[in-house]
């Protein structure tokens, strides 16, 4: 019996779980977002279109995230929005440098650069779950903690502090 509940299933029991549900499995996904994707199916599909549903999906797909709805600077871009996300696994980035650490004392990278699985990964998973009327005009992704450099400081060359965002879309 617990081999037909997706947190308990093997990866066969699970590949066949996400078929019985009509979920995709995306390129480079990691089994354990896979796992909690197809695990909270039927909440994402009740709030599939919504922004509820959005930062849900995000959530369960390993990001912290936030949407910027544009009809809120300009009611003629109604149907836009920008996403910003945070992940929450460090697999999802590497180390620029190279050299075995890459993070400051507080876990922040302090060079990286986006794992290419990403790139196709993250347009998907927001296609899977945006209103179908919806565009998204942008996504930025934001490496290491929410906020741990938000102090407004900057380097000498007037960049701000790491991490700085990657805009994917």
């Amino acid at each position: 019996m617990q081999a037909r509940h997706p947190s308990y299933a093997d990866t066969q029991a699970l590949l066949q779980l996400a078929h019985d549900r009509a979920m995709p499995t995306f390129p480079g996904e990691y089994i354990d977002a896979f796992r909690q994707r197809v695990r909270l199916a039927r909440v994402f599909w009740e709030k599939a279109g919504t922004l509820p549903g959005v930062l849900l999906w995000l959530r369960a797909a390993g990001y912290q995230a936030f949407v910027r709805e544009h009809y809120l600077d300009d009611p003629a871009i109604w149907a836009e929005f920008s996403v910003y996300l945070w992940p929450e696994v460090a697999a999802y980035v590497t180390d620029r440098w190279n050299d075995g650490v890459g993070a400051w004392d507080d876990g922040t990278p302090w060079d990286y650069q986006l794992a290419a699985t990403e790139v196709i990964r993250i347009p998907t998973l927001l296609r899977e779950v945006k209103p179908a009327h919806a565009r998204v005009r942008s996504i930025w992704y934001v490496s290491g903690l929410r906020d741990a450099w938000d102090d407004g400081g900057a380097w000498d060359d007037g960049r701000t502090w790491n991490p700085e965002p990657i805009q994917i879309l």
